[in-house]
């Protein structure tokens, strides 16, 4: 009896076992033969918004690239005149101050004093035509200049500020020199009337950075290099000058302050406009007028 009863429970176990067998095979076959579901494209994702750009200026059109040469080119010209003008000032107002260092030396004031004694001596004899007084006081007031001038130039030698205003100088008139230079050859490379004309204010500026000649005409224009003497004080713009040895009539100046004797410097270059003839104890002479000479495009 009860192995009939193990049997029995045996013989469903095992049918089970099978019902499940087949029914995993059956669901196997049914996943198999499905089709695969296609995976969703990504969707693109919209796109953010974007800042409004800013409106650009209408362009603007340049000069052409040979306007801008010369014009860049006249620019630099006048300022490095101007800086050399200025340079020049300098060298004046230190030549100048050296110069009163020196004044109350014994040496320095004798010479000066000897010279001032030996040309009264020379104007006084012209008018009595005593022509041996004139030769020797002439040749003692000649000595007594050349004492002073020596003094005065190993003083200036020695000065530093002097020195370094003369070096400002140099270096201000080496660029004018470069530039008036780069002027004519651009004029050669460029023929218009444009550089034409800045060619001929090049060629102004570089006759009028030279030193007036000592031999000079109406016309002529050059810078008094050295200084001058200041003879007399005609009026509020008007003076009497020596510069090498020569008198001029220095006009359109301002005056004030100066005096008769005093030793001076000007930067700016002169024009000689003319002579004039002028009233002295010794009678009328004529001499050459200079007038600041003002550099420009005209």
């Amino acid at each position: 009896m009860k192995n009939a009863r193990h049997g029995s429970c045996l013989t469903m176990f095992l049918g089970l076992v099978v019902l499940v067998i087949i029914a995993c095979g059956i669901l196997f076959i049914s996943q198999s033969g499905r089709s695969p579901v296609p995976s969703s494209p990504p969707v693109a994702a919209s796109p953010s918004p974007q800042p409004a750009q800013p409106t650009s200026p209408p362009a603007i059109t340049p000069k052409p690239a040979i306007a801008q040469t010369a014009d860049l080119l006249e620019s630099q010209l006048m300022s490095a005149q101007a800086a050399l003008n200025s340079a020049r000032q300098q060298v004046n107002d230190a030549r100048s101050t050296c110069i009163d260092s020196i004044k109350n030396r014994p040496d320095y004031s004798s010479a000066i004093a000897k010279a001032k004694s030996a040309e009264a001596v020379v104007k006084e004899s012209r008018r009595s035509n005593d022509d041996k007084r004139i030769a020797d006081a002439s040749k003692t007031w000649m000595d007594a200049k050349n004492v002073a001038g020596k003094i005065e130039t190993t003083a200036l030698r020695a000065d530093k500020n002097y020195q370094a205003a003369l070096g400002i100088e140099s270096k201000a008139g080496r660029e004018v020199d470069r530039l008036v230079l780069l002027v004519r050859e651009n004029a050669k490379k460029v023929d218009d009337e444009r550089n034409a004309k800045l060619k001929e204010l090049a060629n102004k500026i570089a006759a009028a950075n030279r030193p007036l000649s000592t031999s000079c005409e109406t016309g002529d224009i050059g810078i008094l290099s050295g200084g001058f003497t200041i003879i007399q004080i005609v009026d509020s713009s008007t003076a009497l000058i020596e510069w090498e040895n020569q008198i001029f009539l220095l006009t359109d100046i301002s005056t004030r302050g100066l005096v008769d004797g005093r030793q001076m410097g000007y930067a700016s270059p002169v024009r000689v406009t003319g002579t004039q003839t002028y009233a002295t104890v010794l009678g009328s002479r004529t001499v050459f007028v200079l007038q600041p000479h003002e550099i420009s495009m005209r």
